[in-house]
């Protein structure tokens, strides 16, 4: 039976509950060793892993809302914190910018010293290290997943059943991707294809929703995703 739901992760729990995969946060693949991602937009999410650095990563969720939040465009009684961040370029909505320290774009390499690899978003103003990611961290996110990935492309449409906000159905084509490397991903970071796109909300009454969003475009001819794999497919659905 249909379970009630409202929210923007509507389309990827319901492709879920039709794999028969149980809703969770695990750092491992989905089902049969693949990473399942369901997507309507033009960019998707690849990750989401909170962070271990910076003033964000040593304190409460409440006190990084209340130091760095804003209140929200749609409802002043929340706070938000949201924003499109690439690396080097300032985001206005929250006066930071994204930075990477240990790789070389030269030579395209990393150093090799893993505990100075690390991705900060620093405050413009200030200059503290508002959020932050260690090389660890974001190896243990990205490789322990992507190894075999599964994007899966949606539409949705109002329901007439008031219960539910959206119906859900899923594309004829499905995009297969195999083989990846943190490197891959920290190139795709410094060239800007893959991006910050955080959704931080803190309620009035104090409930908090985390979602520090690692995205890229998903663009027709997959110019921007086919960087951080060894191999894509697009295979139809039969």
């Amino acid at each position: 039976h249909p379970i009630p739901f409202k929210g923007n992760q509507g389309g990827g729990y319901t492709l879920e509950a039709l794999l028969g995969i149980v809703s969770n946060s695990k750092k491992t693949p989905d089902k049969y060793g693949f990473e399942i991602k369901a997507h309507q937009q033009q960019k998707v999410t690849l990750m989401t892993p909170v962070a271990d650095l910076g003033y964000e990563g040593k304190s409460s969720f409440k006190n990084f809302m209340d130091r760095y939040g804003k209140k929200g465009k749609k409802d002043p009684t929340r706070l938000v914190f949201n924003g499109l961040h690439r690396i080097g370029k300032n985001q206005r909505s929250t006066n930071c910018t994204l930075r990477l320290s240990g790789y070389d774009p030269i030579n395209k390499v990393l150093n090799q010293d893993s505990d100075k690899i690390n991705i900060e978003l620093f405050n413009n103003e200030s200059g503290e290290i508002a959020s932050g990611w260690s090389f660890k961290h974001f190896l243990e996110s990205w490789c322990n997943k992507h190894q075999l990935a599964c994007y899966v492309p949606y539409e949705k449409r109002r329901c007439s059943d008031k219960r539910h906000d959206y119906e859900y159905n899923y594309g004829e084509n499905i995009l297969i991707c195999e083989g990846t490397s943190v490197i891959r991903l920290i190139r795709s970071i410094y060239d800007g294809n893959v991006f910050y796109d955080p959704g931080h909300t803190l309620y009035y009454d104090g409930r908090g929703k985390k979602r520090p969003q690692w995205r890229v475009p998903l663009t027709y001819n997959y110019r921007y995703i086919q960087n951080l794999y060894n191999n894509i497919e697009e295979i139809p659905i039969e």
